[in-house]
């Protein structure tokens, strides 16, 4: 069997036996800059993406790690924008971790962008635990079925406390200093119109009233918030019925002066089925309308 051997081990030998350099032989040798760039599972160059949802917590869908491979000789000061249909405050918050001691810190950041720190450690680095900073992204749940949102994060320039100004991405080229963030909204949303004519029998009434109920699919867990212009409200609930007909109480309000605010418990397979088919209804009670005064089909937006 043939042995092949590498054209640069080859090329070691030669130099190892003669006085020539790389150069002569046709290798050219560059010094990548000091940078700063993502850093991404397995030392990959593809780009940073997460999927999370509203509210995901894990390390995993919530970490971008910040890296300066290389002599870092000062803290360095990292600049980043946001881009996307994202929108800071209401679908992300950002904070930050410092390397692997997870010491909590606080971001400086705004609608438009922001920027961290990574914190010289002062202690001797291996390849795989370059200096490093944690940028902690959090998914607010808004209660909103407002659709998936997109947040891209790039950063923009890197700057020692020392006046050394690294070049951004890895090498200093584009890669890696991009990072996509998809995030899926986890929110259903049901209203209702509540008057005396949707009552079964039908009754009589001036008063009026709204409903909305945001439904998050992951936690199962629906918070309503109704309005109305009833002056007393005995009693109040959501039934399980199909408009048109009457059903029993699912969910009982704790208290009836408007606005009502009421946080159901996690629903139940049967319940959420309910919910999406059309079948709860807002239902309130007065002294003069004992079986409801107005009442609210919640249907699906």
């Amino acid at each position: 069997m043939k042995k092949f051997i590498p054209i640069f081990l080859c090329a070691l030998i030669v130099l190892s036996c003669t006085e020539s350099t790389l150069e002569d032989v046709g290798f050219t040798l560059t010094s990548l800059p000091a940078y700063v760039a993502y850093g991404n599972p397995g030392g990959t160059v593809t780009p940073r993406v997460l999927a999370p949802r509203e509210g995901s917590t894990s390390a995993a869908l919530t970490r971008l790690r910040i890296e300066a491979p290389g002599v870092v000789t000062s803290d360095v000061t990292v600049q980043f924008t946001f881009g996307g249909t994202a929108v800071f405050g209401t679908d992300f918050t950002v904070s930050g971790l410092i390397q692997s001691t997870l010491v909590p810190f606080a971001v400086t950041a705004t609608a438009a962008g922001g920027s961290i720190n990574i914190v010289k450690s002062n202690k001797i680095l291996t390849v795989s635990d370059f200096e490093h900073v944690n940028l902690v992204l959090g998914y607010p749940t808004d209660g909103v079925k407002d659709g998936n949102k997109t947040l891209i994060i790039t950063l923009t320039s890197a700057t020692g406390a020392d006046g050394t100004v690294y070049a951004v991405g890895r090498g200093g080229t584009d890669m890696l200093k991009v990072a996509t963030i998809n995030i899926t909204d986890i929110n259903e949303v049901f209203t209702a119109t509540l008057s005396g004519a949707s009552e079964v029998p039908p009754v009589v009434s001036s008063a009026t009233g709204t409903a909305t109920l945001a439904f998050n699919t992951t936690t199962k867990i629906f918070v309503l918030s109704v309005t109305h212009s009833l002056s007393t409200v005995t009693n109040g609930h959501i039934h399980r019925a199909a408009a048109g007909a009457s059903g029993g109480v699912v969910f009982g309000f704790p208290s009836f002066a408007s606005p009502i605010t009421y946080t159901s418990v996690a629903l139940t397979a049967a319940q959420e089925a309910d919910l999406n088919a059309g079948l709860y209804y807002v239902n309130l009670h007065s002294a003069a309308f004992p079986g409801g005064e107005i009442r609210g089909q919640l249907i699906k937006q």
